[in-house]
Order: structure tokens, then C-alpha cells, then sequence
């Protein structure tokens, strides 16, 4: 029994254990890139000549910066109005993009990470809005969640 114990104990301080750089990998391929800089920040403090960590940390900031270019890009184009009435997700999204593109003069890339079937509807009454918050506003009521890209924004489940 105290043997029993004792490995039960053992492992479930590993649950404790600090973050490892596999940690910070699959929150950087997750999409996480809080999370990931978090944990590579604090492994680099620890192991400041691991070049595995350095790397994976240059990719976090080439990332950030892209998604704040493309964020940026895509908050410039003001859409005059939007009305969603009961519209299919992939279809909002599509018109979303439609309207970027009416205002704006390029359409974004929408990469499509939704399982069919899964779409909610959406329904949104909006004036004046930039096209990022805009396609915030779409994520929100259909249960999305948006990663923007140096030439695309991500839409998957949450």
C-alpha cells in the first residue's frame, strides 16, 4: 500500500513540475503565443544558451508581429454596415470578407478549420465597424475563435 502511495505521490508532482520547452512547443503550435512566450521566457532565464528556446522564441515575436500587421490591416477597412440574420457561420465569414474587400480593396485569406456540421448561426447588426473586430463579433456568437496570420486569419472551434 505505501508503495502504492508513494509513485502516486511522485507522479502527481510531475502535474507541478515547471513548464518544459514541449510545453511551450504545443502551445506554439496550438496557436498560443502568450502561453508559449511565457514558458520559453522562462526557460531561457534558466538555460539562456539553448538555442532551441532562442529559436522557438524568435518564431513567437516573427508571429506576433504578423498577426498584429494583419490586425492592423484588416481594422483599417471600416464596414459601413453589416446585417447577419440567422446566416450560416462559414457563410458570415465569407460575406465578412466580401465586405473587406468592397471596403478595403483586397480580401482576406479565411482558412477554414471548422468541422462540417458544426457551424452555429449568427446573427449581428453592426455600423461602422473595422473588419478584425467585425469578424471578432462573428467568432464570438457562433463559438469561434480567430488567429491572425501574416496572410490569412484562422477560424476553428474553441
Amino acid at each position: 500500500m505505501k508503495r502504492h502511495l508513494a509513485v502516486f505521490f511522485v507522479s502527481s508532482l510531475s502535474a507541478f513540475a515547471d513548464p518544459t520547452l514541449q510545453d511551450a512547443v504545443s502551445d506554439f503550435q496550438a496557436g498560443d503565443l502568450a502561453a508559449a512566450k511565457v514558458t520559453l521566457e522562462g526557460l531561457a532565464v534558466k538555460e539562456p544558451k539553448n538555442q532551441a528556446v532562442q529559436n522557438y522564441l524568435r518564431m513567437v515575436a516573427e508571429r506576433q508581429a504578423a498577426e498584429a500587421a494583419m490586425r492592423k490591416k484588416l481594422n483599417a477597412v471600416i464596414i459601413p454596415k453589416l446585417e447577419l440574420s440567422d446566416a450560416d457561420s462559414k457563410q458570415a465569414f465569407d460575406f465578412i470578407c466580401q465586405l473587406i474587400k468592397k471596403n478595403g480593396g483586397f480580401r482576406p485569406n479565411l482558412v477554414w478549420m471548422v468541422p462540417p456540421g458544426s457551424d452555429k448561426k449568427i446573427t449581428l447588426s453592426l455600423d461602422n465597424i473595422p473588419g478584425a473586430e467585425a469578424m471578432r463579433y462573428a467568432a464570438e456568437s457562433a463559438g469561434l475563435s480567430l488567429s491572425f496570420e501574416e496572410h490569412a486569419v484562422r477560424v476553428r472551434p474553441e
